[in-house]
């Protein structure tokens, strides 16, 4: 999930599962927080993002930080300058780059942009940027639209959504049985008072 959609409990999730400490967790995230808003305004730089299908499905944090992600990234794609594409799982032949790679277009400069596991990595050569670019743009063309993006996005949080209200239902019957057991050995545990007989 690129770095520019992340909500900021997806980020705190994906930082702190690295053994970070607390401290520099939200160091890091209140410095990856603070790129957005450059694209959040009006009149923002254009924005376009192809993600793979992953993205959605991999597990970060919990249900509602996966659920809260993809209603995020519904949200921002509908703002004019920012467009979010799928690349779907099942689509075979797809030429998918093997790590993570930004295009930065500016004014008089071109920068190819990724990251290693442990550090980020710029690279201005013109024939890197021609190469990537080419890539970039087939796999842009065999994506899904931005549209049937949204529409896949929609049903992947729906799923999350489903799934937990199963867990609370699961975990409501779950907590019923267990006041039944536990009324059941109180009862049982309970002494016992031998009842009088009527004389006869």
């Amino acid at each position: 999930m690129p770095g520019l959609l992340q909500t900021s409990d997806y980020a705190h999730a994906l930082f702190s599962r690295r053994g970070t400490d607390s401290d520099e967790v939200e160091s890091r995230v209140r410095a990856r927080l603070s790129r957005q808003p450059r694209f959040l305004v009006e009149g923002g730089p254009l924005y376009v993002a192809v993600l793979d299908e992953s993205c959605l499905r991999n597990a970060v944090g919990s249900l509602e930080t996966m659920r809260a992600q993809c209603a995020h990234l519904l949200s921002v794609g509908q703002r004019p300058n920012i467009r979010i594409q799928v690349a779907p799982a099942e689509l075979f032949g797809l030429v998918r780059p093997l790590s993570s790679v930004s295009l930065i277009e500016l004014a008089d400069e071109r920068w190819v942009y990724s990251e290693s596991l442990d550090r980020g990595h710029f690279n201005n050569d013109p024939a890197a940027y021609v190469r990537h670019s080419q890539t970039y743009d087939v796999l842009r063309a065999d994506a899904l639209s931005a549209r049937e993006s949204a529409a896949l996005i929609s049903d992947v949080m729906e799923g999350y959504e489903q799934h937990g209200q199963a867990r609370t239902q699961h975990g409501d019957l779950d907590q019923e049985q267990l006041q039944r057991r536990q009324r059941r050995q109180l009862h049982r545990s309970s002494p016992r008072y031998p009842r009088r007989r009527p004389r006869t």
